[in-house]
């Protein structure tokens, strides 16, 4: 076997790796900050986005470069990762009105049904700096149905802004 196959083999090893790693990562993040605010963030709200926010910068480097141009390669690649590490199903909703659903989150599956509001602000976070990542533009996303207000999924609506993206912040508003 040449060694360029090996270097090709070595580099999507790699890949896996820091996929897994950052997954590991993204699941405690989500049940450490659960933990500690419990199921209302309330004034940590802002906070616990932004956390969201950098996670999803850091995965945005991870996931595959070549293939997601649009914003619809992006939520197929992540529907995958989803899956794939067990963090639930993500989907389009509502392709038309932009909103993309998390069903069977391992965040809030079986806690947070009659909580009465959205508990997702960590995801809100995490889906736009992966928006902002590929993209190159600014994204705000709202979670607007929740398992926190008795619905089945958390369904997130997506909007981009006319803001220029600033690639020296990672801090989301």
């Amino acid at each position: 076997m040449a060694e360029q196959d090996f270097e090709g083999i070595r580099s999507e090893v790699d890949r896996e790796s820091q996929e897994e790693e950052e997954a590991s990562i993204l699941k405690l993040s989500m049940k450490t900050l659960k933990n500690h605010y419990g199921l209302n963030p309330g004034k940590y709200r802002r906070p616990v986005r932004s956390i969201g926010y950098q996670l999803g910068m850091e995965l945005a480097r991870v996931l595959s470069n070549e293939s997601l141009k649009d914003i619809d390669s992006i939520v197929k690649e992540l529907s995958s990762y989803w899956v794939k590490y067990g963090l639930g199903e993500m989907f389009w909703a509502d392709r038309a009105e932009m909103k993309l659903a998390i069903q069977f989150c391992s965040d809030c599956i079986g806690r947070a049904y009659g909580a009465g509001y959205t508990i997702c602000p960590f995801k809100e976070g995490l889906l736009e700096a992966i928006l902002e990542s590929k993209l190159g533009k600014k994204y705000r996303v709202t979670e607007v149905e929740c398992c926190g207000t008795q619905e089945s999924n958390c369904v997130f609506r997506i909007e981009q802004t006319n803001e220029v993206v600033d690639k020296s912040s990672n801090l989301c508003g």
